[in-house]
């Protein structure tokens, strides 16, 4: 009977997973927690080998074009003007890319925060004066401190969605690859004129 007993505990009814009544175990609470964290340092890890990538892929491209547009590119300004069009089109990928993975980063960390919530560890501790002062795990100025805990937590989709700031590592690397999209284009657009007027020559 008490191996039955046990057995029934340890199982949980589909009802309560759709419901969820009552207190979550803080031991069960504190497993998912590092599991959150893991995922967390994962997506950041990730994102940032992802953008290394990118760039290289995309500065890659452009000096490539360069290079055969000095060598021999009035020969063949269409081909030069197609690998300017493939840099721009890797450009807006790489950025559309990142934006994405800066996404599953913020639900990262909104799902750390949750539990942290949950954990009591965002409260301040005493004696200490600085927003940071807290039991979480906040690596971004804008997730540190209560405030910041708060604003993520009372709109979560907001904070999730809003566009990577133009002073963060982000959002300079998205306006690199900005500028790169802008450089193809305009060089595909002169190397397609330099076709059109050799041809009308």
């Amino acid at each position: 009977m008490a191996d039955e007993g046990a057995s029934a505990r340890s199982r949980v009814p589909l009802q309560q997973i759709v419901a969820a009544p009552g207190d979550i175990d803080r031991e069960e609470l504190r497993e998912i927690y590092k599991i959150a964290i893991d995922e967390y340092r994962f997506e950041v890890t990730l994102n940032w080998q992802r953008t290394q990538h990118y760039l290289t892929l995309n500065l890659a491209l452009v000096a490539a074009a360069v290079g055969l547009l000095r060598v021999g590119g009035t020969d063949y300004p269409l081909l030069v003007a197609l690998l300017f069009v493939v840099g721009a089109f890797f450009a807006k990928l790489a950025r559309k890319a990142i934006k994405t993975g800066h996404t599953y980063y913020r639900r990262a960390a909104y799902k750390k925060t949750l539990i942290e919530h949950l954990l009591g560890r965002l409260h301040p501790i005493p004696g200490y004066t600085h927003p940071g002062a807290n039991l979480a795990i906040a690596t971004t100025v804008g997730m540190v401190g209560m405030t910041a805990a708060n604003a993520l937590l009372d709109d979560p989709d907001m904070w999730i969605n809003r566009p990577a700031g133009r002073f963060t590592v982000t959002g300079a690397v998205l306006s690199m690859l900005l500028l790169i999209m802008a450089v193809d284009f305009a060089a595909s657009c002169y190397c397609a004129i330099a076709a059109i007027y050799s041809w009308w020559k």
